[in-house]
């Protein structure tokens, strides 16, 4: 929910996730009030390899600017539902997927203490699978510069340290939008701090989903 002023108002709650107001987006994050946020994993199947998709967010954003994160993400405004998630599929990669479409992985309970702001989330995570190729994506560039995609083991060896660095194909859009092919070398330390926790919860559940 937006104001009158263009300032975005997001549900807060306690840490059990009883709803206790509205606030704020730019409060919500400087107080560390726990409100809700709907990511979604996008997966590309090819012979014998599973790839999960990541974004890389722009220089520009607030949090996390240039790590690489959740295939498509947001935080829910006030009023909205977890259902009300899949928008944001449409707004950041042009994907019209419909809720129904989605893998339930669950809620995981983030708080990070960061210098400039504190994010204390209730995670709601979903699966996609998508035959789309990069390069097919509608990028929204005001969000996303490109996107990248790690098969399976791989992504399993980085977040497990036993690789430190793997060299990937992806996208990156330009200012007219258009998608152009890229070579990324990631780390670990490239990726959104979302903890160990939750980058094994979300390997756990996409083998689970492909067995």
């Amino acid at each position: 929910m937006t104001n009158n002023s263009g300032v975005e108002y997001l549900d807060i709650y306690d840490d059990k996730m009883v709803h206790i107001g509205r606030a704020p987006r730019t409060e919500v994050h400087k107080k560390g009030y726990w409100h809700l946020a709907f990511q979604c994993w996008f997966i590309r199947k090819e012979k014998d390899k599973t790839y999960i998709i990541f974004q890389k967010r722009c220089p520009s954003k607030d949090t996390y600017p240039n790590l690489f994160d959740t295939s498509s993400a947001g935080h829910l405004s006030a009023g909205e539902s977890i259902e009300d998630g899949v928008r944001e599929l449409y707004e950041e990669l042009g994907a019209e997927v419909k809720f129904q479409e989605l893998i339930p992985m669950g809620i995981i309970k983030q708080q990070k203490d960061e210098k400039e702001f504190k994010d204390y989330q209730f995670a709601c995570l979903y699966l996609y699978e998508s035959n789309k190729l990069l390069k097919d994506y509608k990028i929204q560039k005001e969000e996303i510069t490109g996107l990248i995609e790690i098969d399976l083991e791989s992504y399993r060896k980085l977040i497990e340290g036993e690789i430190s660095a793997l060299k990937t194909e992806g996208v990156y859009v330009d200012s007219d939008g258009c998608n152009h092919f890229k070579e990324y070398s990631v780390t670990y330390e490239d990726l959104v701090p979302h903890g160990k926790y939750y980058y094994h919860k979300v390997y756990e559940e996409i083998l689970k989903y492909n067995s």
